[in-house]
């Protein structure tokens, strides 16, 4: 079994809560969200939670749910005493082994298209069961992020504040999966930015309430709104399985629940409905096929000019757990006007050197009194390219610096009333539009400097939410 670490995400749903722990897929991390069964006796309903990928063993994670009113402190009730075994139609058969924190895991039996699993979950006298049959990928037909433009500037500098845009958001996704038209299908979708599953972003549809697009890449769905709104340098992973009617029942609603799209009181038909047999448990069991790829958004430049040449900085390139950049290459496109694009003058694979919490390259040879335009462009292993970022310019000699203080989009520090806190990620509100920079801080909180406190976290007790992602 491979290491799976969580990161705690704050939710409040209801009356009780029950803890949905997802594991993580290979070389990514993975969020603890919050679900609300709203049941009477909390103390007796089990959240299972299962999965078996296509080319990977299965997994499976029980806790029992908690009264919302317990600290914070309090810890989760795994079920850690279970029998659970994974048996397939052919004949086979295998015992997961617990690991830890109500986790258990296989070791022989790997997911296969076409195959049908069945977990069963033995707790003492009850005994709980699901089926699923792993459908074949689906495809994509194409995948990439675009940056949002509004009158050609990034639109994240002009939009209202507590969306998505201006919360940091420079870009947008867009995608099309291959569907046949004449066949009733539905699909789950995940994304993972650097490394991190956004758990609270899994959602599923229905392809009979959406109109099919045919363009070169075939027939498909193509949906025209964003669902995620990339950030500065993000490597975004996006996967797509096809899923069942009851996987997707369960999806729906837990994603209604999650985006507060509707009431939820003490009335059961509002939880996501489980798809194992027994009574009082939450959850479910999916044997999914996905279909994945990547698209890359790059660091926000800043510059400095030097006397004869231009400096370029910008935030490093997000690495993997085992530490492997995804960005390996850095492209500059150069112009003497404002309309900088992928025409223009391309610098193919600068220099990029680390200093001070950022990376840098120089651009030398330039002519003193011109204005020099640049835009920035990454690239992946496997040859995939960002989209441009934002325009930066100065000219040689005219003092111009504008990569002093904290790095949008690197980690670093922030100070606030005396206070310094460790930021994961830095957001510049360049434009003055936002009410200050951002700190996202080491527990994934973003937070701001209002009236010389730490909004958003617990500095000077402080405790109001900074930017609400």
């Amino acid at each position: 079994m491979h290491a799976r670490t969580t990161q705690m995400k704050n939710m409040t749903l209801g009356a009780l809560l029950a803890l949905l722990l997802l594991p993580a897929c290979e070389g990514f991390l993975s969020e603890m969200v919050e679900v609300n069964p709203q049941v009477d006796d909390f103390s007796e309903v089990l959240v299972i939670n299962a999965e078996i990928e296509r080319g990977k063993t299965a997994w499976l994670q029980m806790s029992y749910v908690e009264d919302i009113e317990a600290l914070a402190s309090t810890p989760v009730k795994w079920e850690e005493g279970a029998k659970v075994t994974l048996s397939t139609g052919d004949g086979q058969s295998e015992e997961l082994s617990f690991v830890t924190m109500g986790l258990y895991g296989g070791n022989k039996i790997k997911g296969k298209e076409g195959e049908t699993y069945t977990m069963t979950v033995v707790v003492g006298a009850r005994t709980y069961s699901a089926t699923q049959k792993m459908n074949v990928e689906p495809g994509i037909g194409w995948f990439a992020i675009n940056g949002m433009t509004n009158a050609g500037k990034f639109i994240t500098d002009s939009v209202t504040s507590g969306t998505d845009a201006a919360d940091g958001a420079k870009y947008s996704e867009e995608w099309k999966v291959l569907d046949p038209r004449a066949t009733r299908d539905r699909y789950l979708f995940e994304y993972y930015v650097n490394g991190t599953h956004l758990v609270r972003k899994d959602w599923a549809i229905d392809d009979n309430r959406v109109v099919n697009s045919t363009d070169y890449s075939g027939e498909g769905l193509k949906l025209f709104n964003v669902t995620i709104n990339p950030g500065v340098n993000q490597y975004l992973d996006f996967r797509v399985a096809r899923i069942d009617k009851p996987t997707y029942d369960y999806y729906n609603m837990y994603e209604k629940i999650v985006r507060g799209l509707i009431g939820v009181g003490s009335v059961t038909p509002y939880n996501p409905k489980s798809n194992f047999s027994g009574e009082r448990t939450v959850g479910n069991f999916r044997a999914v096929s996905f279909s994945a790829t990547a698209g890359l958004a790059p660091p926000s430049p800043c510059i400095t000019s030097l006397d004869g040449a231009i400096k370029i900085g910008f935030a490093p390139s997000p690495q993997a757990l085992d530490g492997t950049p995804y960005f390996v290459k850095y492209h500059l496109y150069k112009g003497t006007a404002a309309g900088v694009d992928h025409t223009s003058d391309k610098l193919a694979d600068v220099a990029a050197v680390p200093a001070a919490g950022q990376v840098t390259t120089t651009v030398d040879g330039l002519s003193k009194g011109t204005t020099y335009y640049f835009r920035l462009q990454v690239e992946d292993a496997q040859g995939r390219v960002s989209p441009l970022s934002p325009v930066v310019s100065a000219a040689p000699g005219d003092k111009t610096d504008t990569c002093k203080g904290p790095v949008e989009g690197a980690e670093g520090t922030m100070t606030c009333g005396g206070v310094t806190i460790e930021c994961k990620q830095i957001y510049l509100d360049k434009a003055g539009t936002k009410g200050g920079d951002y700190c996202q801080d080491t527990k994934g909180v973003w937070r701001t400097c209002k009236n010389g406190e730490w909004t958003g976290g617990a500095s000077k007790g402080k405790t109001d939410s900074a930017k609400g992602k």
